[in-house]
């Protein structure tokens, strides 16, 4: 019993993290991403501790208020929100073909119909930008900024993406276009900026998707087939109504603010990148650690809590942990089958394999198991726990997000645990999401 005036110091009568938690405390290493916080054999360390992290030039991490701050080469995103939640973000290499991006103040290359453009440093995504305060004019007709020759346009056939970032301002709706001519590269829509409804007034032919990536910040993305010969598309933003044409009746006091404008070769977009004047390219983020340390001959386990995109056609891997190169441990989205998470184990020309669907960008949540001729997979939401006891096995010597990595991957929590590490633990896990 406790006498009053006698005080507890910290960590006093309870146990602290990492001890505290049953993962950490086991784990051979353990990542909580979303609270910021590590552990190595059972001890409290800093990020990135045993990892070694690398990326070739500089990133943008974007805060929970939608912020994007800048992340030096060689610094991967720890503490990025740009799916909504913490996370460590990683993203492939990709080349951005915006000319430009960040709007410090009127250009040539911006026209106002029907609506007044203003600058406004407090809303900028970017530190040293500004947010464009669209206005719309009174009356009827389209009320929009366009932004001519902003990006040149493959001259092959692909698909390509234009990602419009915009915060609500007074308007209802927010008006996103791109005007290469149909049917070279041609989409409008309306999006509701409360609900993220989309109305189609011109329809593109991988249509439109909104996410709102903070409060009252939305990114809304025009997928459309270029066949080649789709030039310099214009790309239009204002205010809407909600109706299912561009031309409606303002009063003059409806706003949107445009923060950020993005194009890339794909059907999407990939984090924000700052472009002045010419496309600009970003290096793939990847770490990697040693495993030498660790006895892993009796197998060992995987948590991974996160979500992923790789376009279809491309074998894309989560992580691999490898011995040799055909000794193989991994989680991967297979280019033969759409809409799977792969678990394999691969030793010489023999190749196991245990897979869960998966709706491509949302959040999974997995625990492998990888070992002799005992394979478990076990993801939330399946209540089916695959197994595999016919798998060779060779313990691996180092574990990394591989050169071919997705194209966009989140990591909220990654550990590895001792084989030791029970099914009913990794279901327990599996289900505290």
């Amino acid at each position: 019993m406790i006498g009053h005036g006698i005080a507890l110091s910290p960590g006093q009568g309870a146990r602290s993290w990492p001890a505290s938690d049953p993962i950490a405390a086991g784990a051979f290493f353990y990542s909580d991403f979303a609270r910021g916080r590590h552990a190595e054999m059972g001890r409290l360390v800093g990020w990135p501790g045993g990892w070694t992290q690398a990326r070739d030039g500089a990133a943008w991490e974007q805060r929970a208020s939608g912020l994007v701050v800048s992340k030096a080469a060689g610094q991967l995103r720890t503490a990025d929100y740009y799916g909504g939640a913490r996370e460590l973000l990683t993203e492939k290499d990709v080349t951005v073909l915006t000319k430009i991006s960040v709007f410090t103040g009127l250009s040539a290359s911006m026209s106002a119909l029907n609506a007044s453009a203003e600058f406004n440093q407090n809303n900028a995504m970017f530190g040293d930008s500004t947010a464009v305060v669209i206005t719309a004019t009174a009356g009827s007709g389209e009320h929009s900024v366009s932004l001519s020759a902003n990006f040149d346009a493959p001259a092959s056939a692909v698909d390509v993406a234009t990602s419009v970032f915009v915060q609500k301002g007074t308007a209802t709706h927010a008006y996103v276009g791109v005007a290469g001519g149909a049917p070279n590269y041609y989409g409008r829509y309306s999006v509701n900026l409360t609900t993220g409804a989309i109305t189609p007034i011109t329809a593109s032919s991988g249509g439109c998707v909104a996410e709102e990536i903070a409060d009252g910040i939305w990114k809304i993305t025009i997928v459309d087939a270029v066949d080649g010969d789709a030039g310099t598309p214009p790309i239009s933003v204002g205010p809407h109504n909600g109706t299912s044409g561009t031309g409606w009746v303002a009063d003059g006091t409806e706003t949107v603010m445009l923060l950020h404008n993005q194009t890339e070769i794909g059907r999407i977009t990939t984090s924000p990148v700052r472009t002045y004047g010419a496309p600009v390219g970003r290096a793939a983020d990847v770490f990697s650690r040693s495993l030498t340390a660790y006895d892993l001959s009796s197998g060992f386990w995987i948590l991974w809590d996160g979500s992923t995109f790789a376009p279809s056609g491309e074998d894309r891997y989560i992580f691999r942990a490898l011995a040799g190169a055909t000794e193989i441990c991994e989680l991967m989205l297979p280019s033969n089958t759409a809409n799977v998470l792969r678990v394999r184990q691969r030793v010489g020309a023999t190749t196991n394999t245990l897979q869960s669907d998966y709706i491509i960008g949302d959040r999974a949540r997995m625990a492998i198991r990888f070992g002799q001729n005992n394979m478990v997979r076990a993801t939330y939401g399946d209540p089916v726990v695959g197994t595999d006891t016919s798998a060779p096995y060779v313990a691996p010597t180092t574990i990394s997000n591989s050169s071919s990595p997705p194209t966009i991957c989140r990591f909220r929590q990654f550990a590895m645990m001792p084989g030791s590490f029970t099914t009913d633990e990794a279901i327990a896990w599996r289900d505290a999401a």
